[in-house]
């Protein structure tokens, strides 16, 4: 099956700040689509000479995600790399088939009864991502991911298992989807994942995790921000060289616009989303 793409148009307007803050307010209210006739998926400033500088890319609609709608230069993905390497060194092995590892861990998911905490995260885990990964989705397998969503706080397990939900049943209320981007900064390459699931109608859970795609570490000294439309700094992470990646959830209401950056030594990168 094919997946569609996009082709956006951007739009570079001439004016002082205050007729920005009429066309940012027109945007976030939701009157400037109704004005204009088209959809509109972001307002920007840009500074004279800043858009040939930066290119002026158009935000990326995450509320497309959940039509099937692939990014450009990202990838659709159900499994989360911290879900992975959570695993590796865990105590549990995995087992050779699929079904072998479902049918260990049907009970331990839907009851969270094992030998050890440790152990039944692993077998979740396992048993979510293979859940995912056969995309055959039974009625079972379903009603057991959606119950072992309720009442579990919102970790890398309950991600895993509304990622493994959304292959299964997109359209299931508490289902999640994500997408994925490798990049290079400096000659560093990295991967920044973005998993989203739906709250309400007008808001949306994200979750952002970054990582290397060459090494088990992450550098030194790499930070992972996120700021507003404004720029203003919203959260901030950073890297010690002991950590395999970095993490951020956010709460979005339909309609907002926040960027993130990723800065890596005298380099960075921005990627710009509309909720």
């Amino acid at each position: 099956m094919s997946e569609s793409k996009e082709k956006n148009t951007i739009l570079i307007l001439r004016g002082n700040r205050s007729d920005f803050e009429t066309i940012l307010s027109l945007f976030q209210t939701g009157y400037l689509e109704s004005l204009i006739g088209l959809p509109v998926a972001g307002v920007e400033e840009v500074v004279k000479g800043e858009a040939e500088q930066s290119g002026a890319s158009l935000p990326i609609r995450l509320n497309q995600w959940f039509q099937k709608i692939t990014a450009t230069d990202w990838s659709r993905e159900v499994v989360l790399l911290g879900t992975m390497l959570s695993y590796q060194t865990g105590e549990v092995q995995l087992s050779p088939t699929r079904d072998i590892t479902i049918s260990r861990a049907e009970t331990l998911l839907s009851e969270n009864q094992a030998s050890s905490p440790n152990m039944a995260r692993q077998l979740a885990f396992q048993t979510a991502m293979a859940m995912a990964e056969a995309s055959y989705p039974k009625p079972k397998a379903i009603q057991m991911l959606a119950q072992a969503l309720e009442n579990r706080e919102y970790d890398e397990l309950y991600w895993q298992i509304a990622l493994s939900l959304g292959a299964l049943d997109p359209d299931h209320p508490q289902a999640a989807v994500a997408q994925r981007k490798e990049f290079t900064i400096g000659k560093t390459c990295f991967e920044l994942l973005v998993a989203l699931q739906r709250q309400t109608e007008a808001r949306l859970s994200i979750l952002m995790q970054l990582y290397s795609t060459e090494q088990y570490y992450l550098p030194s000294g790499l930070r992972l921000r996120v700021m507003d439309a404004s720029k203003a700094l919203l959260q901030q992470v950073r890297t010690t060289g002991q950590e395999s990646y970095l993490s951020i959830e956010l709460l979005k209401t339909i309609h907002e616009t926040f960027t993130i950056a990723i800065q890596f030594q005298e380099e960075s990168l921005e990627e710009t989303f509309w909720v």
